[in-house]
């Protein structure tokens, strides 16, 4: 069987770093909602979902993640990653990860771009933003989603704390500040999966093909094209 998986990184830029942005913080979710193929079943935002997401903190955050998904996953279960605008960003950081732990196969790399891969013989990926084309808070305001993208966690803040006080900097600010980033890391996580499941619905009324099986709405628009 397949379950989704939504996830989302923050990162910070380190200009000593070869990879430039480092991921410092994550956030997952794994969607019980049984809506793979082509089943109407619409999906509900519960407060206690928020309780239900996983975090791991600092520079290993990637690693901890992909062991926990690698590790804990069932013989027959089969997880999809969906992230948004994470073909261009996220993706990276697993794939980096899934090379040193000898688990990575089937790249597919175009426009500097990672829009698939496979993950230990059996995960995919998949990148929503490749058929919404705006910002997350665009589409989730588009589509009404709930929870809503929150507004006033700085970036520019926890990246100034780095630059000026490194490594032990970032770690004290998690500490001090763990309830906003947690509750920022998680919402985005919780609004990714709403407007997930109203873009997959919306499509399959007006496409009747499920979502999951393109990387992109060019593809999709082509294969509706020949019907």
């Amino acid at each position: 069987k397949t379950k989704y998986v939504f996830f989302d990184f923050e990162t910070i830029f380190d200009v000593n770093n070869d990879n430039l942005l480092v991921p410092y913080s994550i956030c997952w979710y794994y969607d019980d909602t049984n809506t793979h193929g082509n089943s109407k079943e619409i999906y509900e935002f519960k407060k206690e979902h928020m309780d239900e997401c996983n975090m791991r903190f600092g520079f290993n955050c990637c690693n901890d993640f992909l062991k926990e998904i690698i590790n804990n996953c069932p013989k027959d279960t089969k997880y999809v990653l969906i992230g948004y605008n994470s073909s261009r960003f996220d993706n990276f950081f697993i794939a980096n990860k899934c090379l040193n732990l000898n688990v990575l196969s089937n790249l597919f790399y175009v426009n500097n771009s990672i829009l698939g891969m496979t993950i230990n013989g059996k995960h995919q990926v998949f990148d929503l933003c490749r058929f919404t084309a705006c910002s997350l808070k665009q589409a989730c305001k588009g589509f009404q989603t709930n929870p809503k993208k929150i507004e006033g966690f700085s970036h520019q803040e926890i990246q100034n704390i780095f630059e000026v006080s490194g490594i032990e900097g970032l770690k004290k600010w998690e500490l001090e500040n763990s309830e906003k980033l947690i509750e920022y890391n998680k919402t985005d996580v919780m609004a990714l999966c709403s407007l997930f499941h109203k873009v997959k619905k919306a499509i399959h009324d007006i496409c009747d093909v499920d979502l999951t099986d393109f990387m992109t709405i060019g593809q999709l628009s082509y294969k509706c094209f020949l019907k």
